[in-house]
C-alpha cells in the first residue's frame, strides 16, 4: 500500500489510536491476546484541540490489557522518539523497518490451488441470516476470497487457511456473525427459535422439517470440506516451514516476519 495525501509532516496517529483502542470491539477474556501494530513513517499531530492524545489513550489499553507495538517505516528521529514513548507506554515492542516495508516474504506451495478450492467448496456451504444488512454483510464476505485468488492465490490460501484453523472450534467459514450453519453448528443458536424474516428466502419457503433438512446437509458438507482442507493446511505450513529455513538474513527484517515474530513473543507472553 502507498499512502498519499495530508500534505504536512505530522499525521493524525493519535486519532487512529484512539480509533483502535476505543472505537474496536475487542474480544474479552483471559484467553484472548489483544494486540495493536501502530504502522507508520511521521509523528503525531498533537496540536489537534479534537484529538484525545496518545498518552491518555493508552493507559486506557493498559486498562484493558491491549498491547501496542509501533512499527516505523524510515529512519526520521522525530518519529523514532515517538514511536519509542508510545511503545514504551503501550507495554510493546519498538520495530524500525525499511520506508518501504523491506522484502515481504510471499511463500507459494503446492497446496495453494487445491486449498482455495475447498474453500470455495465451504464458502457454497454459507447460509447468510439475521437483518437485512448483516445479511449482505455476510454475503459479501463469502465473495472475497474469490476476489483475493484471482489476484494473489497465495494470500487467498493463507486466508483459507487461517479460516480451516479457526473453524476447528468455531465452525465457522467466514469471520464474525450472520452464518446460520456456523452459529447452529457451534451451539451459539437455535433455528427454531429464529423470526421468519431473518431467515435467507432459500430457508424462509420451506417447512420446518425442510428447514431442518438443509442445515443439516450444509453443516455435514461444510464438517467433511474442513477435514479435508485441515490435511491440506498441515501440509501447507510443514512446506512454509521449510522454504523458510532457506531465507536469508536480509528478509528478516521485513514488514510480515517482524509481525510474526511479535505476535509469536507476545501470545506465549
Amino acid at each position: 500500500m502507498n499512502a498519499r495525501g495530508g500534505g504536512d509532516w505530522p499525521e493524525s496517529v493519535n486519532e487512529a489510536l484512539d480509533v483502535a483502542v476505543n472505537k474496536l470491539q475487542w474480544g474479552k477474556g483471559n484467553d484472548t491476546r489483544r494486540i495493536v501494530f501502530l504502522v507508520g513513517d511521521a509523528p503525531p499531530h498533537m496540536d489537534y484541540a479534537q484529538d484525545i492524545k496518545y498518552p491518555v489513550t493508552l493507559a486506557v489499553a493498559k486498562q484493558r490489557d491491549i498491547l501496542v507495538n509501533t512499527v516505523q517505516a524510515g529512519a526520521a528521529r522525530d518519529t523514532e522518539r515517538v514511536w519509542q514513548d508510545i511503545a514504551q507506554l503501550g507495554n510493546g515492542r519498538y520495530i524500525p523497518i525499511p520506508q518501504d516495508g523491506g522484502e515481504v516474504v510471499v511463500i507459494e506451495t503446492p497446496f495453494d490451488d487445491d486449498i482455495i478450492i475447498l474453500q470455495r467448496d465451504i464458502n457454497r456451504t454459507v447460509i447468510p441470516y439475521g437483518p437485512p444488512k448483516l445479511q449482505k454483510r455476510t454475503e459479501d464476505k463469502t465473495r472475497q476470497l474469490a476476489t483475493v485468488a484471482a489476484a494473489a492465490p497465495a494470500a487467498a490460501s493463507d486466508m483459507a487457511s487461517y479460516l480451516n484453523k479457526r473453524a476447528r472450534t468455531s465452525s465457522e467459514a467466514v469471520t464474525g456473525e450472520g452464518d446460520l450453519v456456523s452459529d447452529i453448528s457451534s451451539g451459539r443458536g437455535k433455528l427454531a427459535s429464529l423470526k421468519d424474516e431473518y431467515l435467507p428466502d432459500t430457508l424462509k419457503n420451506l417447512t420446518p422439517e425442510k428447514r431442518q433438512a438443509e442445515l443439516d446437509k450444509q453443516m455435514q458438507a461444510r464438517k467433511a470440506l474442513n477435514d479435508k482442507l485441515t490435511a491440506l493446511v498441515q501440509k501447507r505450513d510443514s512446506f512454509i516451514a521449510e522454504k523458510r529455513k532457506t531465507e536469508t538474513p536480509k528478509k528478516a527484517s521485513s514488514f510480515d516476519r517482524v509481525v510474526e515474530d511479535t505476535l509469536k513473543a507476545q501470545i506465549k507472553r
